[in-house]
């Protein structure tokens, strides 16, 4: 008989990781125990493994859902919002059970935030009454040849390690400044510009410190990312990593600070890095504005994106870094 609980994360991890390799594949980032422990142990404002639920028949692992908590703000109310991650379940169990899973998820929390949902799950949301929200899938090629060329040897079985080299990016430091580990001060300015940003919408937003920041973009352990800055309020987040044997930057966050020419400065080191394409999910208007004015377009096949809870019904203003947006560069190394 199929149970729930909350993962133990020394009894079960082995387990979650099996399952998390059939589900995905044995690369992927969610069967690495990276994942697992950045999310749960390493999180500032993580409430431990009890955040990810699991579907099981006795000791067997047949579902799951990651939730990533964050501090929510709305106007003078905190509370915790939730970000799904995830979920997945065997296909013996499809439809009732991952159903079960999603609501165990949902329970008893204020916001609950679940980006990227694809198919028949976004019915089954919205079958339970969940808001769906407006959010923006935008993609930008930038390498077409080389592009082809990845996929043509994905499909013939020939794996693409994803290595982000640091001499790559050094011939553009004539004019930016870029960094997968910038100091203390840049952290606490992007998380300024972070809060400014989501503060412009209505909302909901995240309450980013400087620690979060610091997890979430540039933890060792995390999913790595880019830092680039141009000038003093003039700034970009990109992550480097593999998707389906293509090579892809994603663009998290963004401020050009009134400097029209910066988008092309990332686009650069987007180049840089050997990805053949661009991609980026914009939940705020302005971020969607400026990327749509920059050669980008929206993606056709786009997922949608809901929100749950009691305080769903005001709606999400925040950056990509709510979501698990780039995390298949936790499987990128730095050299």
């Amino acid at each position: 008989m199929v149970s729930f609980r909350s993962l133990d994360i020394e009894c079960d991890l082995p387990s979650l990781l099996a399952f998390s390799a059939r589900a995905y594949e044995n690369t992927a980032y969610q069967a690495s125990e990276r994942y697992v422990r950045w999310l749960y142990e390493e999180h500032p404002a993580a409430r431990g493994p009890k955040d990810c639920l699991l579907a099981v028949d006795g000791k067997e692992i047949l579902g799951c859902i990651h939730r990533m908590p964050l501090p929510g703000r709305y106007g003078e109310q905190r509370f915790t919002l939730v970000s799904l991650q995830n979920h997945i379940v065997d296909e013996r169990l499809r439809g009732g059970a991952g159903v079960l899973l999603l609501r165990q998820a949902v329970r008893g929390e204020q916001a609950v935030f679940s980006p990227g949902v694809h198919g028949r799950l976004s019915e089954a949301y919205r079958r339970l009454g969940y808001e769906q929200i407006e959010g923006c899938w935008l993609i930008r090629p930038i390498a077409r040849i080389k592009g082809a060329l990845q996929l043509f040897r994905a499909r013939l079985g020939h794996e693409i390690l994803s290595i982000l080299r640091s001499d790559q990016l050094a011939r553009l430091s004539d004019r930016l400044q870029i960094s997968i580990a910038p100091e203390a001060t840049l952290i606490e300015r992007l998380a300024a510009i972070m809060n400014r940003q989501a503060s412009t919408g209505p909302g909901l937003t995240v309450e980013w410190t400087p620690d979060l920041v610091r997890w979430r973009y540039f933890s060792e352990k995390g999913p790595r990312h880019i830092f680039v800055r141009k000038g003093s309020n003039t700034c970009a987040v990109l992550s480097f990593g593999v998707r389906f044997g293509l090579e892809v930057v994603r663009l998290l966050e963004y401020e050009d600070d009134g400097d029209a020419r910066f988008m092309m400065d990332v686009i650069a080191v987007a180049r840089a890095t050997g990805a053949a394409a661009m991609f980026a999910f914009a939940l705020l208007p302005e971020f969607r504005d400026k990327l749509l004015s920059n050669g980008w377009r929206r993606r056709k096949d786009a997922p949608v994106s809901f929100l749950m809870g009691p305080l769903a019904a005001n709606g999400l203003s925040a950056s990509a870094g709510v979501s698990d947006f780039g995390f298949e560069s936790l499987r990128t190394e730095v050299a």
